[in-house]
């Protein structure tokens, strides 16, 4: 075997150990950014249930005040509770679009490894044939 056929091949595995640790990057960025996102959709949990409590908790305040000022408290309360909707929307709308990048990170990310694998799976079959020309000729010699 010829040092130059040596070299090549030694290249060649270098090439594919640097492209097995980039994609080895690829993925833990995307673990990292799905962790994020989990992190935001918890967080964004707490803040509903948090609006929530505070609700509940409104509501238990004015039950004494009510009779009293039966009219302001209800007008109040509508107000509320359209400021209510509204953030919960924004929030809903927020947490599906965590859900979608999510979603579009993940099969971005399955793409890539699918493509790397091809990729891999090509070169290590070219390694392979290489190898079995190497072989052939030997055996020939």
């Amino acid at each position: 075997m010829s040092e130059d056929r040596l070299d090549r091949i030694e290249s060649s595995i270098e090439e594919l150990v640097k492209a097995v640790a980039i994609t080895n990057d690829s993925v833990k960025s995307l673990r990292a950014e799905a962790s994020e996102t989990s992190t935001l959709v918890k967080e964004t949990n707490k803040s509903v249930q948090q609006l929530r409590a505070d609700i509940s908790k409104g509501f238990e305040d004015a039950k004494d005040y009510t009779d009293s000022s039966f009219g302001a408290i209800v007008q109040a309360m509508d107000e509320r509770d359209i400021e209510i909707r509204s953030e919960q929307a924004k929030t809903e709308t927020m947490l599906q679009t965590l859900i979608d990048e999510g979603k579009a990170d993940r099969a971005e990310a399955q793409r890539q490894r699918s493509a790397f694998t091809e990729a891999f799976q090509q070169l290590v079959g070219q390694l392979v044939s290489r190898i079995n020309e190497i072989w052939e000729r030997l055996d020939a010699a």
